[in-house]
């Protein structure tokens, strides 16, 4: 059996005394997939017409007429597909991994208050602000000395941001209205991710090794946001809105593990940390503008917002590691500065109203924020309302949701140099949401 190089041993276990954040930690609460309910499938920037304007435009709350109260949950679909492909490797190679699970999304009231001039709406809400639903997989084998050693690698994230809100809007003229909503911030990130090395040839001192990651991420926090909407002749719409950074304290634990199966059947624990973190980050502004008009029974709608995600900040009083007391706080927000974008983001709708219900469709694509990945966020909703009473309201979503991450870097046990994984891995996400709606 061959002596192994250790080089990649060493430098695992030298992660484990180094503070491992990086700029992808600090923008992971901000981006990807929005959460969103039934009634999100407008989700622009004037035509909201339900209790997503809390997390949209507080503005446009004032164009309900009605009290009430809507609850909705969805089963979720989530696959990845991963593409490996190397002149190292000589080939490409595709794997796929997926889940279903149920989830809760959000509970609202929305109240309006007849004042002399309209109304004076009111509204509070639990409602999802981030999905962090994602998951992928890639194994191959692959030579050395001619000698086959079976690698395999596995992503999992799951996890939610809620938002529980706030908000009002009055009309300030008999045709605009604005509003603003004030957010507490909450929910958790579970991420892990794991690597494996099997020696099926028996060339080695060792059967199997095994690399896990697993961290745990509580965050709470708070943002703002407002907005405005016009109404001009014609049922034609103009708004804006903006959205203040979230401020989000992070609590993080995490546990590092290296083990090898050698080859006698005894277990090996070659290296195992846990950490106890505490950071703060502050997320993007976001600013939109948009505009909507009606034809017959058809309403249209576009929007874009900015998301000004070079502005995420880091701060901690973390070290880079017990050698070295210089803090990483600046390494962080300069990796942010050089290797994440602000992003445009569109955003169009299309309702249909007709006696008994509805039909919207919207979409929403913006550009990678992460330089290293590469394609768009891309977001497709589909939403029927049915109201087979004037009291309340069932809603049926379908949202389809598309984006990738790119190459993964891993410390290998058999090679003399850290590999870099060129990968792409295709996460979609597929949500049945059911909603209910009732009119107090």
């Amino acid at each position: 059996m061959k002596n192994l190089s250790y080089f990649g041993l060493i430098f695992t276990l030298s992660l484990s005394s180094v503070t491992s954040q990086t700029y992808l930690d600090a923008i992971r609460p901000f981006w990807g997939m929005e959460g969103s309910s039934a009634s999100r499938a407008t989700g622009d920037i004037v035509s909201v017409y339900d209790q997503e304007a809390l997390l949209v435009n507080p503005g446009a709350l004032s164009f309900i007429t009605r009290p009430f109260i809507y609850v909705d949950g969805s089963f979720d679909h989530i696959k990845g597909r991963t593409t490996l492909s190397s002149t190292f490797l000589q080939n490409t190679y595709y794997d796929s991994l997926s889940e279903n699970h149920f989830r809760f999304n959000e509970f609202s009231l929305v109240y309006p208050v007849n004042v002399y001039r309209g109304s004076w709406v009111w509204a509070l809400g639990i409602q999802p602000v981030r999905m962090f639903d994602r998951q992928g997989q890639f194994r191959f084998w692959d030579s050395d000395s001619s000698q086959l050693v079976n690698r395999r690698y596995q992503l999992f994230e799951e996890g939610s941001l809620y938002a529980a809100s706030l908000g009002t809007a009055v009309l300030v003229t008999k045709n605009i209205s604005m509003g603003a909503s004030l957010s507490y911030l909450f929910g958790s990130n579970i991420y892990a991710n794991g690597y494996s090395e099997e020696d099926t040839d028996n060339y080695y001192q060792f059967a199997r090794y095994l690399d896990s990651l697993n961290i745990r991420a509580d965050y709470k926090g708070w943002n703002l946001r407002g907005g405005f909407v016009a109404q001009f002749p014609n049922e034609i719409l103009i708004g804006g809105s903006f959205e203040s950074p979230a401020i989000l304290t992070v609590e993080e634990s995490s546990q590092h593990d290296v083990r090898e199966i050698l080859d006698s059947g005894i277990w090996s624990l070659d290296s195992s940390s846990h950490k106890r973190i505490t950071y703060d980050l502050s997320g993007p502004w976001r600013l939109g503008i948009g505009t909507s008009f009606k034809f017959s029974q058809l309403h249209f709608s576009l929007g874009y917002r900015y998301n000004l995600y070079r502005g995420t900040r880091f701060t901690s009083n973390l070290i880079v590691s017990a050698t070295d007391s210089t803090y990483i706080d600046d390494g962080i927000n300069a990796d942010i500065a050089a290797k994440v974008n602000s992003t445009g983001e569109w955003l169009g709708s299309m309702r249909y109203f007709a006696q008994g219900g509805y039909l919207q469709m919207g979409f929403s694509s913006q550009n990678q924020p992460i330089q290293a990945y590469p394609g768009n966020v891309f977001r497709f909703d589909v939403n029927l309302g049915f109201t087979p009473k004037t009291s309340h309201e069932f809603s049926l979503g379908l949202q389809y949701y598309t984006f990738d991450a790119a190459s993964i870097s891993i410390a290998t046990r058999i090679m003399d140099q850290a590999l870099i994984i060129p990968t792409t891995t295709r996460h979609n996400v597929i949500r049945f949401i059911f909603g209910f709606k009732y009119y107090i």
